[in-house]
């Protein structure tokens, strides 16, 4: 073979290696200019009329549809009228095995009963779990008229109560939820009470988690099926009038983070089960708490950023509060922290001093901002500093 025809080979050859890196290379260098693109849960919907979903560590709300209709609560206000009791007992104006004679007029109430009958002496914790566990209508009007002289008494209690809580979009008639004109709260007010209710008082909450209550050889079931169906769930209330068709608040805990569930207005009991399964199913594999800052985490920055410090100097930043939020779990790889001063900033700064914020996003996402406070002095330059700089 020629020389001629070796090096058109050649040249050949290496044209071809060419081309096949050129292709790669450009392909490398284009995939690494694409953006990450942080995916959202979307919105879930649910066969019911209102729901709420609340993080029970940060309050915040995770989903929700019509969560601040107003709507029949049925034996919800049960909730409410177990809290009032809760918060007797822990007053030291109950106690738990406190006797109380039973009326006429509570053991004749209709509807749901634990059967407690006129001239009995029951004791506190068992009305409670006749209330609680069985959804005695009897038990809470008894609990009621024991404590308030009357069931309109203590629904005036009752309200005091939920204004106290922030629960605007409330009133009860009653304590026990049978239907009443201008009785009505909200999903989002049930979850609102529910947490007080755990963190206020959660040995009282605990009789929500029996699955069971027995009283004068009549042992009935939690109608929270929840209980023994779906893991980690420990409460809370099921209630059920023509009007308000099937509500439920729920509320359940898996690795350290517990999650408030009200579904209201479902079209049935085995719907309304199903759907507050899912709207948990939801949360938890969705969402995670993070916490994005704790007090007294310090940050630095260097002074020539500031106007009129003093050169050489570092200013430390601190942070006064522990902030925790409730964000999407595929936010969590795409944290990040900004410092952002205040405009104009300038020297001197005093210790404990406002100076800005930690502006945390994901993305596009902006999660939160935090305040920023000096946990330094800084000084300012000095006339000649200035006069020269």
């Amino acid at each position: 073979m020629s020389k001629l025809k070796i090096k058109m080979k050649t040249t050949m050859q290496m044209m071809f290696c060419i081309f096949l890196i050129l292709p790669f290379n450009t392909s490398m260098a284009s995939l690494s200019a694409i953006p990450t693109v942080i995916v959202v849960p979307q919105p879930i919907q649910l066969n019911a009329k209102s729901w709420v979903l609340m993080d029970f560590e940060t309050g915040e709300i995770i989903s929700e549809f019509n969560m601040n209709e107003q709507r029949a609560p049925a034996s919800l206000t049960k909730i409410m009228t177990a809290y009032v009791i809760a918060s007797e007992i822990q007053q030291d104006a109950l106690k738990l095995d406190q006797k109380i004679i039973i009326s006429k007029h509570a053991s004749q109430k209709g509807g749901s009963k634990m059967f407690i009958r006129d001239g009995e002496q029951i004791t506190v914790e068992n009305l409670l779990r006749g209330m609680m566990i069985q959804s005695g209508n009897d038990a809470s009007v008894a609990l009621a008229e024991f404590v308030a002289g009357s069931s309109e008494n203590f629904a005036f209690i009752m309200n005091k109560v939920a204004k106290a809580l922030g629960l605007k979009n409330t009133n009860f008639v009653n304590p026990d939820g049978l239907p009443a004109e201008n009785e009505h709260s909200s999903a989002f007010d049930m979850a609102v009470l529910t947490r007080a209710f755990i963190y206020n008082y959660p040995a009282i909450y605990k009789l929500y988690s029996e699955t069971s209550f027995s009283y004068n050889n009549i042992t009935q079931p939690n109608r929270n099926r929840l209980l023994k169906n779906y893991e980690g769930t420990d409460g809370v209330k099921t209630g059920y009038t023509n009007k308000a068709a099937y509500n439920i608040v729920v509320s359940a805990k898996r690795d350290q983070q517990r999650l408030i569930g009200v579904v209201m207005g479902a079209p049935s009991a085995s719907i309304r089960e199903a759907e507050a399964q899912k709207l948990l199913n939801f949360g938890f594999s969705k969402y995670t708490n993070y916490t994005v800052a704790i007090s007294g985490d310090t940050m630095e920055i260097d002074a020539k950023n500031i106007i009129n410090a003093k050169n050489n100097q570092v200013l430390k930043l601190q942070t006064q509060e522990t902030i925790t939020k409730t964000i999407p779990k595929s936010f969590v790889p795409h944290i990040n922290k900004k410092i952002i001063l205040l405009p104009g900033l300038k020297a001197p700064i005093q210790k404990n001093q406002k100076v800005g914020s930690l502006h945390v996003t994901a993305g596009d996402h902006v999660i939160t901002d935090i305040a920023l406070y000096a946990s330094n002095d800084l000084a300012e330059k000095n006339f000649f500093n200035r006069l020269f700089s």
